[in-house]
């Protein structure tokens, strides 16, 4: 089994936590054998832990990108080759509960994009999440989120007609079979759920759903017929004075924690780098609940982040300020490990929360 930079790091600032938290509590109070024997279980359990956490979606695209044009980016992961069509990379990137984000975003106006995954998706007995963030950002405009096998549809998500929306399978937008949105100045998030069978796919669409979990209520589903599908089309219709619509943050996934970043990627681009962990200060490292953060220039305005021993994260919101307070009472306590990432540049430190 092969690891990362970042698993490996990881995993030692896990294993030298749960070290340290043994240590301080004398819960393993025994010999120096039992004690190796529980390190060497601990060390096991981190690797299953990394090797979880470094679980990464189908294809991702966060429009980390240079503001500019769109076509010719080749980032994220799961792709072929590069973004074809019009549409730029516009700043800021869109945020989600439940959904951090990373890099800038997308901007469509009267234009489309394209681009063709690394494998083909759809296979029978399968199933498949998709989650994207999309900002309408103006009244009157078309929208497309499709699936094409080659250049034809088998998948589109669409508005049409200021507040209608649909899915259907050929990209006509003749279909009403969605809930509309009263907010279209805010991001919402889109989630998709892709049953693939025989002769049909039944898909599921929810709209800003809780993603603390995998939702088991709430949305819609459409069965359309059997489909594949090895690219994805972005397009935005424009009446007279509309401005560019964006999506953003685009997942493909075998999983519901992977569409949806809660099981979080960690990008081969998204080190910590040599020195960042200098970047970020937190103290006490070893509290009953209140956690002071002292954060470099390069992190200020990034996401703050604080995963346990299990491999769960939670979103602590956006760390605005070089010098913050945290307040972790509602944790349970143990082990943690809490990051700071904007941008390309990631900061890890270790809290052990002992109530």
């Amino acid at each position: 089994m092969a690891f990362s930079k970042e698993q490996y790091n990881i995993q030692y600032a896990i294993i030298n936590l749960l070290k340290e938290y043994t240590m301080k509590t004398n819960q393993f109070n025994a010999s120096k054998n039992i004690r190796a024997s529980v390190l060497f279980v601990l060390f096991l359990f981190t690797t299953c832990w990394a090797n979880k956490m470094n679980a990464q979606p189908k294809a991702y695209e966060g429009f980390d990108y240079t503001v500019g044009n769109l076509a010719g980016n080749a980032g994220g992961s799961g792709w072929s080759g590069a973004w074809l069509g019009g549409g730029t990379v516009s700043s800021p990137g869109y945020t989600f509960t439940g959904c951090a984000s990373v890099g800038n975003s997308s901007a469509l106006n009267n234009t489309q994009a394209s681009r063709f995954l690394s494998e083909g998706m759809g296979a029978i007995g399968t199933t498949l999440w998709i989650g994207y963030i999309l900002a309408e950002n103006t009244n009157g405009v078309i929208l497309h989120f499709q699936l094409r096998q080659d250049a034809k549809v088998n998948m589109d998500i669409y508005r049409i007609n200021y507040d209608q929306w649909g899915l259907d399978s050929d990209g006509t937008g003749d279909a009403d079979n969605l809930p509309w949105f009263n907010e279209k100045t805010k991001p919402h998030f889109w989630l998709i759920k892709l049953v693939f069978g025989e002769s049909n796919t039944n898909v599921t669409v929810w709209q800003d759903p809780l993603l603390a979990s995998e939702p088991t209520s709430g949305g819609t589903t459409v069965t359309l017929p059997a489909f594949t599908f090895n690219n994805i089309q972005l397009i935005q219709q424009v009446a007279a004075g509309s401005t560019a619509s964006s999506f953003d943050e685009i997942r493909v996934a075998d999983n519901f924690m992977n569409a949806t970043n809660n099981n979080p990627v960690i990008s081969t681009s998204v080190q910590q780098t040599e020195g960042a962990s200098n970047l970020l200060r937190v103290f006490p490292t070893v509290t009953n609940g209140l956690v002071h953060l002292t954060l470099a220039n390069q992190l200020i305005g990034g996401e703050i982040q604080l995963y346990n021993s299990l491999g769960e994260v939670f979103n602590l919101g956006r760390a605005n300020e070089a010098n913050i307070s945290l307040t972790l009472e509602k944790q349970l306590q143990g082990l943690y490990l809490l990051s700071v990432q904007r941008g390309n540049v990631r900061s890890i430190q270790r809290i052990l929360l002992h109530k």
